[in-house]
């Protein structure tokens, strides 16, 4: 438990791990717990790498993910997740509540903010941080997860998400989550999924053996019928059943992929004749696998789809395209990919922007790279320009943000002294009639500093 108002528990959504539950019930309106973290400037963001941050203004975020990573002690008798012993229960778990569509039935809780009016400038209490809480929308009973619409406060900024909003042509599941993680390799491929725009051409599935499982196998078999570009898969150390593997041919036959690998240890190397007819069969579909003069950056995506049964630069079609090509540089490239291959390269093969450089493709490498990097910056961009007026000093509004990050730092550093308190105790203590969501006011400076030691955590 975290303050006797809410418990930390296994998630019943989408075999996520950890879930936020109600410790007693609740009444519509009422505050469930708040949303506590590492507070950050909107530049200081722009570096950090998590998927619980929460704009709470113009100016400011709120990096829920030190709270959420401290339940790391599990109860396996209780189902509850604990810190450590020695460490200070953190208040405000709000992070770990998962997402529900604000339509949805599940969906009974949503965000709400406490203003802290500062200066009584309307313009630059705007832009100050603001208090996030988790406020009941119907009635909730005791063990009942609490669901909230993340809405567009939620700006998540991990490694899924920055690879899912550069909508990269390769996947790499080993680099964005750990594919022994059910719950990770689920949300991945839902993401993927969801996407309007899915450029997604070679995926290296190697190791995911939690897409063995029936439910995830599913969702594997929609990827590869709705990806509209996937022609390259790679799906090594994982060992299907046999009907799985009859599943799998007929939905290759329904895709458009073209290469892949599959070790057919378990089913036989019938079911690997199988799998070779139907992908055959698919090259008539389409010719994404095939260089072109035009396309250099479809080139650079080619060379990296390397670790199938027949790799596309093997074709004879490919090899003809490159002698006819009389590129120095794309021969040499096509020689190391063949040693690589065959496992008599010299030397370790270079990253992917470096193989796509040395075939003389750097032009579409570089495309890809300014597009990822265009991606990364588009959330936090109208943050950078805000961040940018704030060292002008004929800018008083930009100027008072200024003076209430140091206010909240120097706050915060005399908070670190003493263990973060619980919601009852800040209910508790706070002066006044208790804490009401919507529209409230914090004005007072004893005020403001017990929501810092609300939201401060041992470092």
């Amino acid at each position: 438990m975290c303050n006797r108002k809410v418990k930390i528990k296994t998630s019943q959504q989408n075999g996520r791990r950890k879930g936020l539950f109600a410790g007693v019930p609740f009444k519509e309106g009422q505050v469930i717990t708040i949303y506590g973290g590492q507070l950050l400037t909107a530049k200081e963001a722009e570096s950090v790498d998590s998927e619980y941050l929460l704009r709470i203004s113009g100016d400011y975020l709120v990096d829920g993910g030190p709270v959420a990573d401290r339940f790391t002690e599990y109860d396996q008798d209780n189902d509850l997740y604990l810190p450590k012993p020695d460490d200070p229960m953190p208040a405000g778990p709000g992070a770990l509540a998962n997402a529900a569509p604000q339509s949805s039935q599940l969906c009974n809780a949503r965000l709400d903010f406490c203003n802290l009016r500062l200066t009584g400038i309307k313009e630059t209490d705007e832009t100050l941080p603001r208090l996030p809480m988790l406020v009941a929308t119907r009635a909730i009973a005791e063990d009942e997860e609490v669901l909230f619409d993340y809405g567009k406060e939620r700006v998540p900024q991990s490694k899924v998400h920055r690879w899912l909003s550069a909508n990269e042509p390769v996947l790499r599941m080993g680099e964005l989550v750990d594919k022994l993680d059910a719950g990770a390799v689920r949300a991945l491929l839902e993401n993927m999924l969801d996407r309007r725009e899915n450029s997604l051409q070679v995926a290296f599935l190697q190791g995911a053996t939690p897409l063995e499982r029936p439910e995830l196998f599913e969702l594997l078999g929609r990827l590869l019928r709705e990806a509209p570009k996937l022609w390259s898969l790679n799906l090594g150390e994982i060992e299907l059943s046999a009907a799985q593997c009859d599943d799998l041919a007929r939905w290759l036959g329904e895709s458009k992929v073209t290469h892949m690998f599959y070790e057919c240890t378990r089913a036989g190397e019938g079911v690997k004749k199988g799998f070779m007819d139907v992908i055959r069969k698919n090259r008539s579909k389409h010719k994404l696998w095939r260089f072109t003069d035009d396309d250099m950056a479809q080139n650079a995506v080619i060379f990296q789809a390397e670790k199938s049964w027949f790799t596309p630069w093997r074709h004879k079609e490919n090899q003809e395209w490159v002698r006819r090509s009389k590129d120095a540089k794309m021969v040499e490239a096509l020689k190391a990919a063949q040693e690589r291959e065959a496992g008599t390269a010299s030397e370790a093969p270079p990253a992917a922007a470096e193989a796509a450089a040395a075939a003389g493709v750097a032009e579409g490498a570089a495309t890809y790279r300014s597009m990822a990097a265009a991606a990364d910056e588009a959330p936090m961009a109208a943050y950078r320009g805000l961040s940018a007026a704030a060292d002008e000093p004929e800018e008083p509004r930009y100027n008072a943000c200024g003076a209430a990050a140091r206010s909240y730092r120097g706050l915060a550093a005399e908070a670190e002294e003493e263990a973060a308190g619980s919601l009852l105790s800040f209910e508790r203590d706070l002066p006044g009639p208790p804490l009401e969501a919507s529209g409230s006011v914090i004005d007072s400076d004893d005020e403001l500093t017990i929501w810092l030691r609300m939201m401060m955590l041992a470092r």
